[in-house]
């Protein structure tokens, strides 16, 4: 990905630490970052790891 847009949740503000997310359909790749430290590595993860991680946050019981 040479290029990613990244985007956040409607409810982060410009103030909050949020994490922001780009997907790349073509090579199946999800990027992950501090919105706060943009500068800093990312995480880049398959989109099935993204699923998975999406679910378990959804399910976990800090809910």
């Amino acid at each position: 990905m040479s290029n990613p847009r990244f985007r956040r949740a409607s409810y982060c503000n410009s103030s909050a630490e949020c994490v922001e997310v780009a997907q790349d359909a073509m090579s199946r790749v999800v990027l992950i970052r501090d919105s706060g430290a943009s500068g800093r590595p990312m995480i880049r993860i398959s989109y099935e790891q993204w699923r998975d991680l999406l679910d378990q946050v959804k399910s976990g019981p800090h809910l």
